[in-house]
């Protein structure tokens, strides 16, 4: 029984850590403006697609 129970919670344990650090990883991003160079880099790199930049 124990090495289920043990599974159980892994099962719910690691997914939960995995959101819980994502969440604090773009919490962090947002906080320093990173946001804003992700969506400059990717208009430009939009723009050289098109052949506009």
């Amino acid at each position: 029984m124990k090495n289920s129970n043990t599974k159980r919670i892994a099962r719910y344990l690691v997914p939960s850590l995995l959101i819980a650090v994502a969440a604090v990883f773009i919490y962090v991003g947002i906080a320093r403006g990173e946001h804003d160079q992700v969506l400059n880099k990717a208009i430009a790199i939009c723009m050289e697609c098109i052949g506009i930049g």
